[in-house]
């Protein structure tokens, strides 16, 4: 929980505040994303609202178009169809969406932002009602089809599973038998067996239903099931999977039906809604946020019009069946209240799919307020004075939200935005689940668990010092680990990485916090997904010949590689593990563990080594570089393909960088490889988009070059993925360079994005290079200028707190640079502090001397220096 401000950070609020009032400076972001998004919903919330590029609020992301709303509400002028907003956010911190777009004659001002809560923290939702639980998450849109005319309601709505399963639990009699019908409405895919489904029921045979089969979209379809309460927990399992024949892995379910067993009911009337008489039990899916919701979560726009005289209105564009009460004057879904204004509409039509609401002609300031969740605010027909509540909202955000403090300030406006907007968006892209804590990639394509999360978002937390959280992500992800060891989320996708990237954060938690007795009550875990690790590797020497012999046995790759592949990213990930494990088992005086995984480690090098020289190849430009995939000599594909896996690892294993030829091979010859194909900036074609750029691939790369010591590069390559951000503070996962286009793809706040960002930005001040400290690696001559000051303040580590000022004279003759690190933890190595950018900037000692490259000093060391420029 953030703790209330004084003195120097309060003044950092004042001047942050009076720096981003106005916006962004406007060359801030000359490659921003055509479509992007922002995230105003609160931290952890299970209502993940957020707001376009167009300014409207944005609901309903369903299982195709998969980052494409559904629900969009935006406020406007009647003149005026199509303003063109212009969009930032006046405190990076706090997620108030600032929007203006003016004529000479009319200017719109919009804030759009979510009520503070009423309880802090706020009631986290749970999984079910009492009837129902729907475990694994909430993913669900309104409206996602349109089934014909006369069909039951609950086939328009959906529950969705992104590469994992939709499960649910109905309480039933124990033992008891239970007529179940299943009810799909496919409205996204076009042909048959594009996506194919397995129907579990508990007591009943597996079987696989293609909603898609007769080739018409929005046409509902019945699965029947006979379920049975076989092992007497008085819960009946009804579980959607993937199918292992289907080519997509995401998986919809439209409605439950329950009957007694022995009820005969026709398809049709489930269909037509009129078995509701003979159900027992009847259940809209996809609509569990709103149902199984403790209170009411309120989403806000409050816009103001000036100039000459106009008509302001509110457009939903939705496939809700929501309702004008013009009586009332609000907006009703289902009954109850969903978007109510001061003043209220004078009238509200239906122009296609957009409900028009007109207000009074010549009103000055409009505050409209929608809401979500059980009862959706059925008392609620004022709207609060909204000025009132946008401050209200900025005193949680600065006070009462658990987002850690910010422990990185830099003397450049544009990286300290995108900084401060990075770590909260962080925290409001996670989500309680089940009652765990979960970090996740984003709020609508790819909004579920992914265990992988926990350290590509989870490491900024534990930097900032909120050990606590990470260590409940850890904990939640025990219950991933199954019994032959290996962690797994993914389905039916196997991902090779899961279990040792796990393995690896929960050794980084326990050194970053120092937090030993936790890793030693839980070494049992450890061990387990050890041992899946050395089975899975001795699965791949069964088959004699077999290419990927010794490694890894073939499994789900990700960055544009889509068949199941064996590759070197998870071998490498192994070997971290490995690494990772033989040091903590050392620390914890359980050398029997570490001797075996010594060999087990040295078993990986020596198979690795041998695939890997075969493996070498040359690109068009005479580059020797590796390739992820084992033994790939016959792929056309590009050679920056999928090389996510080579620069993701490379901050974490000591191995890559063994004084020997080979590893000094693939580390320059695959960096020199992806520095050649850049567009704008950043490595183009390296994920799914043919010639897109990865903003999320670009800080990894940063950070990449300072493990070369080449700090220079490293920010130029940081800027570039600056460059490429919104103007909200987030990023799209992938887009399209400019010059071919305006396609984007994927999340549209990946709050991945915004940890790597963050994670390259102090790298630049204070990184771990294998047990070493590096201190200003990268800093950027730029932050030298008159009068700048850079600190980090007691950023974690593992190997202990670091704190480090550079402050520059009013006049920029002078520079002091103090560092302190704290050994907290026993590790080897030292620290270094690089004083090569303060020598290019034109700095010298003291005593006008040359200053030196670097300074070598022992853990627990303080360090001072005053330079004079030239």
């Amino acid at each position: 929980m953030r703790v209330r401000k004084t003195g120097v950070v309060l003044l950092l609020l004042v001047m942050r505040a009076v720096m981003y009032a106005a916006g962004p400076d406007s060359t801030w972001f000359p490659c921003a994303p055509a479509r992007s998004l922002a995230a105003i919903c609160l931290p952890d919330d299970w209502q993940k609202t957020v707001v376009t590029e167009r300014g409207s609020l944005a609901y309903d992301y369903g299982p195709g178009p998969y980052s494409a709303p559904l629900t969009e509400i935006s406020v406007g002028v009647l003149e005026w169809p199509a303003p063109n907003f212009r969009q930032w956010l006046p405190d990076p911190a706090t997620p108030i969406v600032a929007m203006g777009a003016s004529t000479e004659n009319v200017r719109i001002n919009i804030h759009a932002f979510a009520l503070a809560p009423r309880t802090t923290p706020p009631q986290a939702m749970p999984s079910g009602n009492g009837r129902l639980t729907r475990l694994g998450g909430l993913n669900g849109a309104h409206g996602w089809a349109v089934p014909p005319r006369g069909t039951d309601a609950s086939f328009a709505d959906v529950a969705w599973g992104t590469n994992r399963p939709i499960h649910y639990l109905l309480r039933v009699p124990p033992g008891s038998s239970k007529l179940i019908a299943l009810g799909f409405c496919e409205s996204y895919k076009t042909r048959p067996r594009s996506r194919i489904m397995t129907v579990d029921v508990e007591g009943d045979t597996l079987r696989d239903v293609d909603p898609l089969a007769d080739s018409v979209r929005n046409t509902p379809v019945v699965i029947w099931a006979h379920g049975t309460d076989v092992n007497g927990d008085g819960q009946l399992a009804i579980t959607i999977h993937p199918s292992l024949r289907s080519p997509d892995p995401n998986i919809t379910l439209s409605t439950i039906w329950v009957f007694h067993e022995g009820a005969q009911i026709r398809p049709s009337s489930i269909i037509d809604g009129s078995a509701a008489a003979q159900a027992e039990f009847h259940w809209g899916c996809g609509t569990e946020a709103d149902v199984f919701a403790p209170s009411v979560h309120t989403d806000a726009l409050l816009a103001t019009f000036d100039g000459e005289r106009c008509t302001p209105v509110v457009r939903i564009r939705t496939r809700r069946p929501v309702i004008f009460d013009p009586d009332a004057g609000i907006v009703r879904w289902r009954g109850l209240p969903f978007l109510v204004s001061r003043p209220p509409p004078i009238s509200g039509v239906w122009h296609g799919d957009t409900l028009l609401l007109v207000l009074p002609a010549g009103a000055r300031r409009a505050d409209i307020v929608v809401m979500h969740g059980n009862g959706q605010g059925a008392d609620l027909t004022r709207v609060p004075d909204l000025r009132d509540e946008e401050n209200r909202c900025k005193s949680y955000w600065q006070h009462d939200a658990p987002v850690p403090e910010m422990r990185v300030h830099v003397p450049d406006a544009r990286m300290q935005y995108l900084a401060e907007a990075s770590l909260r968006n962080i925290y409001q892209i996670r989500e309680e689940v089940d009652g765990d804590l979960q970090y996740q990639p984003g709020p609508s394509v790819y909004r579920g668990l992914w265990l992988c999360d926990v350290m590509l978002s989870g490491n900024i937390s534990l930097m900032m010092g909120d050990t606590a959280s990470v260590r409940r992500a850890l904990e939640a992800g025990f219950h991933h680990q199954g019994p032959n060891g290996q962690f797994r989320s993914l389905y039916p996708a196997v991902s090779m990485v899961e279990t040792p990237l796990f393995l690896t954060m929960m050794f980084r938690y326990a050194q970053m916090s120092g937090n030993k007795e936790w890793l030693e009550r839980h070494w049992g875990v450890v061990q387990k997904g050890m041992a899946w690790i050395e089975s899975a590797r001795l699965q791949t020497l069964d088959t004699p010949g077999t290419a990927y012999a010794g490694l890894m046995p073939p499994g789900f790759v990700d960055g544009g590689i889509s068949r199941p592949t064996a590759d070197y990213g998870s071998v490498w990930w192994a070997m971290i593990a490995l690494e990772h494990g033989i040091r903590g088992a050392h620390e914890l005086n359980r050398e029997v563990d570490a001797d075996c995984w010594r060999g087990l480690l040295a078993s990986f090098a020596a198979s690795y080594a041998g695939a890997a020289t075969k493996d070498l190849r040359v690109d068009s430009s005479g580059h020797r570089y590796l390739p992820d995939a084992v033994a790939d000599s016959g792929s056309a594909a590009a050679p920056q393909r999928g090389q996510y896996a080579f620069l993701l690892p490379l901050p974490y294993g000591r191995f890559f960088f063994q004084s020997d030829t080979l590893a000094e091979t693939i580390l320059h010859a695959n960096l020199a490889m992806l520095d050649e194909r850049r567009s704008e900036g950043l490595i183009h074609g390296s994920g799914w988009m043919a010639e897109g750029v990865w903003p999320w691939l670009g800080a990894i790369h940063s950070m990449a070059h300072l493990l070369v010591d080449d700090g220079p590069e490293a920010w130029t390559i940081l800027q570039a993925v600056a460059d490429h951000a919104s103007p909200s503070g987030t990023w799209m996962e992938e887009q399209q360079p400019q010059r071919l286009g305006a396609r984007t793809s994927g999340d549209g706040s990946d709050a991945e994005a915004g940890a790597f960002f963050m994670q390259a930005l102090a790298a630049l001040l204070v990184f771990e290079h294998q047990d070493s400290l590096v201190v200003c690696g990268g800093f950027p001559p730029a932050w030298l200028k008159p009068g700048a000051r850079t600190s980090v303040n007691d950023l974690l580590t593992g190997c202990g707190p670091v704190s480090l000022t550079v402050e520059t004279s009013t006049d920029g003759s002078e520079a002091t640079l103090q560092m302190q690190a704290m050994r907290t933890h026993g590790v080897t190595g030292g620290i270094r502090i690089d004083l090569a950018s303060f020598t290019r900037a034109g700095f010298l000692d003291n005593q006008r001397r040359n200053l030196p490259s670097h300074v070598q000093l022992p853990w627990g060391s303080t360090y001072q220096i005053a330079m004079h420029r030239r």
